[in-house]
Formats: C-alpha cells, structure tokens, sequence
C-alpha cells in the first residue's frame, strides 16, 4: 500500500482543465496533489474553446491569464448577426480583469492544457498517465482510493474531475443518465479572416453558427445541428457535410464555408 497520509493530500481524477485547475490551486495552497489520468498521453481532443471573464479571473488568481492572453486571442466584443446576415448589434463584456485586459480569450485547447501542464509540475503536482480510480472508501477522516495498477492512496480530499461521463461519480453511487437532445454540435479548425477581431454569431432559421478567434492565425468555427438523430458520420464526410450546412447563412458566413474544406479537422458531437 502506498499511503500518503495526512490533512493536506489529494487526489484528483481527471487531467482536464478543471483538474489541472484545482490541482495547481491546492498546490498553490500547500497540499500534496497527485492526479490519475486514464489517457496514457497528454494530447488533448477538440480544437478550442472560449476562456469568458470568470474564467480568465480564475486564471488570473493562479497567476495564468497573461500566459493564455499571449497565446491565445483577447476579445471583449459579440457580434450578433441576423438570419438576412445583416449586423444586429454588438455585446460588450465586462472585464474582469482590470480595464488593460481583455474581456474573454479564445485559445486552442492543447496550448491550454499545455500552460496548465506546465504550472501544475511547476508547483509539485504529480500526474500518473494512464492510470484512474478503480474503488474509493471512506476511512474515518481518511479516503481509500484504489488506482487501476493496484496501488492504494489513503488523502484527505478526492476530486472528481473526469468529465461528463465521470467513472468517479459512479464509484461514489451518483448515478446520473446522459440523454440527448436532438442537437448535434460541429468544430472546424479554420484561418482566421482578418475581420474577426472578436466572437462573431450568425443566427440560422434553424440553427447558430459562430467563429470565435485561437490565435492571431487561427479561428474555429462553431454550428448547433437542430433536430436530427444522433449519429457517426465517416470523417470523409464531416467537412463537405458542414459546408451544406452553412449555406443556408448568408453574409460573411459565405466567406468562412470555403475554410472549411481546408480545415486541419471537423468534429461532430452529440450535445447531452
């Protein structure tokens, strides 16, 4: 048995944003942090993601908003845009952060879990790869928390933070069922035209696409699915079936369909 004991040991489960997060907070704070990771690498799934102003507050108290500002893409401004594709109006958001920073950040994902990565084995925190939770108990003050290669941690604090379809959350007998809703989510990663300096939506008769700027170069491009069975679909058919899509956008959605074709890739994911 490997027992680390004591009033200021943790566990986390999962090396997502969240985990990382809290485990570089705790560590920050003075606990011992170990994290199990089931996926044996640290590559990373999606394209990117959209840090709003509690989040990069969040990130600022860890000391982390600037490294994300540099390299991701600072924005404080929404563009909406009506189903003609004309403008309707901007929203300005507030920032968190103090007046010199921006209100939100887009950024790529593996940069972010690389920044994330990178403090939390600054501040001491342990990632096991490859490894997950296999059993927990509740010893007195103590939890007994048992990893998938056998070997047995006793801490003081267990964090779920394995996701949506959390193995953790079951272990603990918080059983939830995950049931969709007929929409189906679409990710291109795509250049970013020099007119998006900010989150653009394009409102749809019967969906929303959207571009939100990662980086100086890049940009992803975003679509809500409506009403349609939940599937796979062959990647092959992933790009030229969301360029369909967005057809049915007017204005400078014409201009972002053709990226599209030379995206690097596209996701597909059901919305639960």
């Amino acid at each position: 048995m490997n027992s680390c004991r004591g009033a200021r040991t943790a566990m986390i489960v999962g090396a997502g944003v969240a985990g990382l997060t809290a485990a570089t907070a705790l560590a920050g704070a003075g606990w011992q942090v170990e994290i199990a990771e089931v996926n044996p690498s640290r590559a990373t799934s999606g394209w990117g993601l959209c840090l709003t102003g509690p989040a990069l507050r969040a990130l600022a108290e860890l000391g982390l908003a600037d490294d994300c500002l540099a390299e991701g893409y600072g924005m404080s401004v929404i563009t909406h845009v009506d189903v003609d594709g004309e403008p309707a109006g901007q929203a300005r958001l507030p920032r968190l952060i103090g007046a010199r920073r921006p209100a939100m950040a887009g950024i790529a994902r593996p940069v972010l879990h690389r920044i994330l990565h990178a403090e939390a084995k600054r501040r001491g925190v342990v990632v096991q790869q490859g490894l997950t939770v296999t059993a927990v108990d509740q010893e007195g003050e103590l939890v007994r928390v048992q990893l998938s290669d056998g070997t047995v941690r006793q801490v003081a604090l267990l964090v779920g933070a394995d996701g949506i379809r959390s193995s953790t959350r079951s272990l603990l007998g918080l059983e939830t069922s995950l049931d969709y809703h007929g929409q189906m989510v679409w990710r291109a990663l795509v250049p970013r035209p020099q007119w998006a300096t900010g989150i653009h939506q394009f409102a749809g008769k019967a969906g929303t696409a959207g571009l939100v700027p990662i980086s100086v170069s890049q940009a992803y491009v975003f679509l809500t699915e409506n009403g349609v069975e939940q599937s796979v679909l062959p990647e092959a058919e992933l790009a030229p079936r969301l360029q369909r899509i967005l057809e049915a956008f007017p204005g400078r959605v014409e201009e972002i369909r053709p990226l599209v074709s030379v995206s690097e890739s596209v996701v597909r994911a059901a919305r639960c």
